[in-house]
């Protein structure tokens, strides 16, 4: 379940421009309903500008094998803090599991940055 740690990382896609101008959408996967989503938002309204898919049956986090890694929260249950990198086709690039939940936005524009110099 979503909280602080979540939400902090969450608003810092929200706010960073530096993925659009890399022409990346940031998708923000949560296994939370809407329901505690809309009250996250009460509480940090900057939560408000991020996109976010609700996977409250785990479809998509069964799909890409984020319930079983190193952050996964109560492990197979709900997943952790996991980026996973997909270009234009559809094709995962990179994947980096992150159990002590940072916002590592710069990291991931220079992974970014890194694949799109190989296209």
């Amino acid at each position: 379940m979503c909280y602080p740690a979540c939400w902090n990382q969450i608003s810092a896609f929200g706010k960073d421009q530096s993925f659009k101008e890399e022409n990346t959408v940031v998708l923000n996967i949560t296994t939370d309903p809407k329901e505690n989503w809309k009250k996250a938002i009460d509480k940090m309204p900057e939560l408000g500008v991020s996109t976010v898919l609700f996977d409250d049956k785990r479809i998509a986090s069964n799909l890409y094998g984020v319930l079983a890694l190193e952050s996964s929260m109560h492990r197979g249950q709900f997943p952790g803090h996991t980026y996973i990198l997909i270009d234009k086709n559809g094709i995962i690039r990179f994947t980096q599991d992150d159990p002590q939940m940072a916002i590592r936005n710069q990291e991931l524009i220079s992974e970014i940055k890194k694949l799109d110099s190989l296209q």
